[in-house]
């Protein structure tokens, strides 16, 4: 459980070492923001990427990775993993570099120090992967099959995209499954799901969740995948295996002033969401931070019912371009694409199974990972979730 701690304390471990946050992100911007609430400052940013470097971050220096073995050698200083979603690739790369695991510093600092523990995100074994990977599946059969029956269309997006199209399954490091749908053909899931399922399941809305979060999604009963972030620590959370439902929106104009507008509110509602449920960690560019802070007293039915009325503004008209929002500002066009992309649908061999997928996959996966056919390097071969606690 997640210890309160006192305004001015400062855990020993923090004065230990300078702190070096890696990723002059927005993942990195929020555990400087972390480090700040307990009391001490990082000593700088690190990012691999070049322009960056000789730049400033919250006031900050942005240097490389070599900048810092020469300053403080490989194990002078503690190196925070600002980033949740490539925390294994960067600790992989680190390791290789050379750098001691203890001097490794997992994102969600607060979790890390006071959680009753000094745990860190745990590495899978082989046996656990397999069996995490049977129970997605078997989820995504149920999905499949619902989906077929009630004429709702879904495809695999992302990472299980790519996992079907280059390995005809999972990427063997990943763990999760990811699927995108129309926000019409979502509310008809969740009710359909609600007369329909098998036991041990349960689709779910933005609306049957006590939570800071706004999705939809699937999940699997009775299991625990517990991810290493504070929402996941907080008393009486018990998360459970759960396929993210990615919600497409209707969207006229590509990075248009109502598309622009559009993101603005999903950000700013998020971000009250997550005030609302006690979590500093918001977005650190969100300009809107007072807004946030008074919507941040409606009960989270309003909130949901605001941000789906703006998002699914033209989803009742034939729109040139469909989107799924982010939670990440200056970026509303960072998941849009034309509508016609997704009318067509394949079926793609997914391990011993089918499922749908865009016929122009090689569009959208292109722009998603580039040569896309290529394996990434060794060190970048890791698992996209920290989990802290795994039961299936």
């Amino acid at each position: 459980m997640r210890q309160k701690l006192p305004p001015n304390y400062r855990h020993p471990r923090l004065l230990e070492k300078p702190i070096i946050v890696y990723t002059a992100s927005q993942g990195g911007m929020t555990a400087q923001e972390d480090l700040l609430r307990l009391g001490v400052s990082a000593e700088c940013f690190c990012d691999n990427t070049k322009c960056k470097h000789g730049r400033k971050v919250m006031g900050l220096d942005v240097i490389s990775h070599a900048e810092i073995f020469e300053r403080y050698g490989k194990d002078g200083a503690n190196i925070l993993i600002g980033s949740q979603s490539f925390y294994y690739e960067i600790s992989n790369a680190l390791t290789l570099w050379g750098v001691p695991e203890d001097n490794q510093w997992p994102n969600k600092i607060e979790i890390f120090l006071n959680s009753g523990c000094t745990a860190k995100p745990m590495i899978m074994t082989d046996a656990q992967k397999k069996s995490l990977h049977d129970a997605l599946l078997e989820m995504m059969s149920v999905i499949h099959d619902v989906c077929e029956k009630h004429g709702l269309r879904y495809c695999l997006y992302s990472g299980t995209l790519l996992g079907a199209v280059r390995h005809n399954g999972f990427i063997p490091w990943d763990d999760d499954i990811d699927i995108v749908m129309h926000r019409n053909d979502c509310k008809r899931f969740v009710e359909a799901c609600k007369k329909e399922l098998p036991d041990g399941y349960e689709a779910f809305s933005p609306y049957d969740t006590d939570d800071c979060f706004f999705r939809y999604g699937f999940r699997k009963k009775g299991t625990i995948v517990r991810q290493y972030k504070i929402e996941d620590h907080m008393p009486g959370a018990n998360p459970e295996l759960d396929i993210d439902i990615f919600t497409q929106d209707n969207v006229q104009v590509y990075n248009g002033q109502m598309q622009k507008f559009q993101d603005k509110v999903n950000n700013i509602i998020i971000d009250a969401l997550r005030m609302r449920y006690g979590l500093a960690d918001t977005n650190p560019q969100n300009p809107y931070r007072r807004l946030s802070h008074v919507m941040s007293i409606l009960p989270k039915s309003i909130l949901c019912w605001i941000q789906e009325k703006v998002l699914s503004f033209y989803n009742k008209k034939e729109t040139k371009y469909v989107c799924w929002f982010l939670h990440a500002y200056g970026r509303p066009g960072h998941h849009t694409y034309e509508t016609n992309i997704f009318k067509e649908r394949i079926k793609m061999r997914f391990e011993d199974r089918e499922f749908w997928i865009p016929a122009e996959y090689d569009m959208i996966l292109k722009c998603m990972f580039g040569n896309y056919m290529q394996l990434p390097p060794e060190w970048a071969r890791a698992q996209r979730h920290p989990i802290s606690e795994l039961v299936l």
